[in-house]
């Protein structure tokens, strides 16, 4: 971008600032600032916002190059700037200020007469024309009225606001990093819970497709029965894979003849193409992976008719 377009540019930005500033999105105490424009220095498309004018402080966002700012307040070093949405420290190398026109600017500014045509003036006696004129005098009236009171603000007010725009860019970044924390937390429990499922079925000699096979039988078998009916379930599944007369995996005495009903009704098909089991059936799974016992040794279970047994919920198991 070259001298003329930035200065425009500013001078632009510096409109959109003022008009923002009249609908309330910007402190007053910004108005009477001066424009600035990004300017990275290197190959970088974007610099760093901070909280405070040190480069150890938090960082509130980064800003594109070539963005115009208002400048609120300078030290040693560093720019404090204000954008659309952000109030923070740059270093001051990379703010390119406003300078004063260039002299044929105003060259070409008083030539313009001369290339007005004749047309022109017949098109601003049009009713569409002298209301967008009206408009046009009443908003630099309000804008200058407004600029003039934000210029009249105490020296007090204008650092309380700026204090206060401050603390809350502060409050900001540590609730970003709060919750960059938590999230962290959630990661690493999640991955020490990966862990331990990895380790269990490690032990059982199990994969993670046996995990989910066994989950959706449970959820077949005992979906609506108490948890500790699920582990039982689950249970004796484990129980026939340990015994000498019963298939030596989990897949393969769940799919043995005539075992478990849902293999031969459709339902164990249906529930595994949409994962029906729920998180209390992985748990079960995962506890009787594990090794867990509530009904010991047995191998059988059937609706409670009358069977000797011991009865959990509406199964009983023998």
């Amino acid at each position: 971008m070259n001298e003329k377009s930035k200065h425009l540019l500013c001078r632009a930005m510096g409109f959109a600032l003022v008009t923002a500033l009249m609908c309330g999105s910007i402190p007053a105490a910004a108005a009477a600032g001066d424009i600035g424009l990004i300017d990275t220095t290197d190959e970088a498309e974007f610099l760093n916002l901070y909280t405070q004018a040190n480069e150890t402080s938090p960082i509130l966002g980064q800003i594109p190059d070539e963005t115009p700012v208002l400048i609120l307040n300078r030290v040693e070093g560093w720019v404090q700037i204000l954008t659309e949405n952000m109030t923070g420290w740059i270093l001051a190398d990379s703010l390119a200020e406003e300078e004063e026109p260039e002299p044929e600017t105003e060259t070409e500014t008083e030539t313009e007469p001369e290339t007005v045509t004749e047309p022109e003036p017949e098109t601003v006696t049009e009713p569409e024309t002298e209301e967008q004129t009206v408009k046009e005098e009443e908003q630099t009236t309000e804008t200058q009225a407004i600029s003039q009171t934000a210029q009249e603000e105490t020296p007090a007010e204008q650092e309380t606001a700026l204090q206060e725009a401050q603390a809350q860019a502060l409050q900001e970044a540590q609730a970003l990093q709060e919750a960059q924390a938590q999230a962290l937390q959630e990661a690493q429990a999640q991955q020490a819970a990966q862990a331990q499922q990895d380790a269990i079925l490690a032990q059982a000699g199990a994969t993670r497709e046996d995990l989910y096979l066994l989950a959706n039988l449970i959820y077949c078998e005992a979906g609506c029965e108490p948890y500790i009916g699920k582990v039982a379930v689950g249970n004796v599944v484990m129980n026939r894979v340990y015994s000498d007369r019963q298939p030596d995996t989990i897949s393969g005495v769940i799919y043995a003849r005539r075992q478990f009903s849902p293999v031969s009704n459709g339902t164990l098909a249906r529930a595994l193409e949409n994962n029906r089991a729920d998180a209390s059936c992985y748990q079960a799974a995962m506890e009787a992976l594990a090794g867990a016992k509530p009904i010991g040794d047995k191998l059988f279970f059937r609706r409670v008719n009358g069977r000797a047994g011991q009865v959990i919920g509406r199964h009983v198991f023998y």
